[in-house]
């Protein structure tokens, strides 16, 4: 008996050692940021910060966030998370925030950070995840994959954020490549499934009723592909080089981009367009294309350092960010497009455009975030880091 209270003594004033390394470690730690996100309304932005200290099970991680507004306020708390592949996302009006882990997807508000509802991953294999959740234009539905690394099996779920119900699913059995490509236009008005066999196949959708009549088919195989913010325009790159774009109400080709021109690349290739302007990017094997896709005007064509991992084409600015691999280092590349395509550069990565289009948030290369003017090319303020 005595042994064993002297065992459980031991046991206890290991665990409380513990639990006091732990805690000391969060205390002391320093905070790198991974991630971050902006608010439509450029009111608000959310990082997901990590510490290089092993708390015994996982590295902690936890997501705060800061009001640009006011940028001398301290970032707020929002929610811890158990993974290192986490996603963030705002609704189109900027007042609920989506923080989606290994096994669960969190919804907020982003007024005071209360907690709205939690959705379970519908996948219960060990490395199932949530991957690449967006809302609906309304804000009243979120849409996810549930992604397994092992199988490369996945879900697309649709839920209503009010009940937690969820009212639409789709298998789609494909590689990570492909859940990547859009699966519901901007508008929730389209239904894409893609497949490396068929190509794509659109369906009229509605989030009541779900899939309705088929609106086109295309057999090519796809090597990237994108909708215009207004969901007017679908945009096809394919393996053979060549770029496609169709008008989504008669799905007839409007703009076409043979690959014995400008070659934009046969496979992993990134789009985008513009907001207000009939522009259009494109990147892929190592260049940079922008067209007027109204006039068949090329009106840049560039070859930046390093390989690019996000591109954004908004009023008037086009960015980047890329990695130089030898040696490392990450930049973020801006174009002002009004004044000649105008290049400057900044040191980090994962920009984020403010709406005003003059300020932008980025990570800089010591992982803390920093809000530049890119008017000005200023640094205007390093945001400070959260204290337990």
């Amino acid at each position: 008996m005595r042994n064993n209270r002297i065992l459980m003594a031991v046991l206890l004033v290991c665990c409380l050692a513990r639990f006091d390394i732990t805690a000391q470690a969060q205390e002391n730690a320093p905070w790198l940021a991974e991630s971050i996100a902006m608010s439509t309304n450029g009111r608000h932005l959310a990082v997901i910060y990590a510490t290089d200290e092993w708390d015994g099970y996982n590295f902690v991680r936890e997501v705060w966030t800061y009001n640009l507004a006011d940028r001398s306020s301290p970032p707020q708390f929002l929610a811890q998370l158990d993974d290192d592949r986490a996603n963030l996302s705002f609704s189109p009006d900027s007042t609920k925030i989506a923080v989606a882990d290994r096994k669960r997807l969190r919804i907020f508000r982003t007024e005071g950070n209360s907690h709205i509802i939690k959705i379970s991953n519908p996948l219960t294999e060990g490395s199932a995840v949530f991957r690449l959740q967006s809302f609906s234009p309304d804000g009243e539905n979120i849409m996810a994959f549930s992604y397994v690394w092992r199988t490369h099996y996945s879900e697309m779920s649709i839920w209503d954020i009010e009940t937690g119900a969820r009212i639409f699913a789709v298998p789609v059995h494909q590689s990570q490549e492909i859940v990547e490509r859009p699966w519901l236009s901007p508008d929730w008005r389209q239904f894409l499934h893609w497949s490396h066999s068929d190509g794509v196949r659109i369906y009229d959708f509605d989030i009541e009723k779900g899939l309705g009549s088929r609106l086109a088919t295309f057999s090519d195989a796809a090597s990237g592909a994108a909708f215009s913010p207004d969901s007017s325009l679908f945009a096809l790159a394919t393996t053979e080089g060549d770029i496609k774009v169709f008008r989504t109400d008669t799905w007839d080709l409007t703009f076409i981009q043979a690959k014995d021109v400008h070659k934009c690349g046969d496979s992993l290739v990134t789009l985008a367009f513009g907001h207000v302007k009939p522009w259009f990017v494109c990147y892929g094997e190592g260049w940079l294309h922008v067209w007027d896709i109204e006039t068949g005007e090329l009106l840049l064509r560039d070859k930046p350092d390093g390989t690019f991992s996000h591109i954004s084409l908004d009023d008037g600015v086009l960015f980047a960010d890329h990695i130089i691999h030898i040696p490392v280092e990450y930049k973020i590349s801006v174009w002002d497009a009004n004044n000649g395509f105008e290049k400057s550069t900044y040191p980090g990565l994962i920009p984020q455009l403010h709406p005003n289009g003059e300020l932008m948030a980025a990570i800089n290369p010591d992982q803390r975030v920093s809000i530049w003017n890119i008017k000005s090319q200023q640094l205007l303020v390093t945001l400070p880091v959260p204290r337990h």
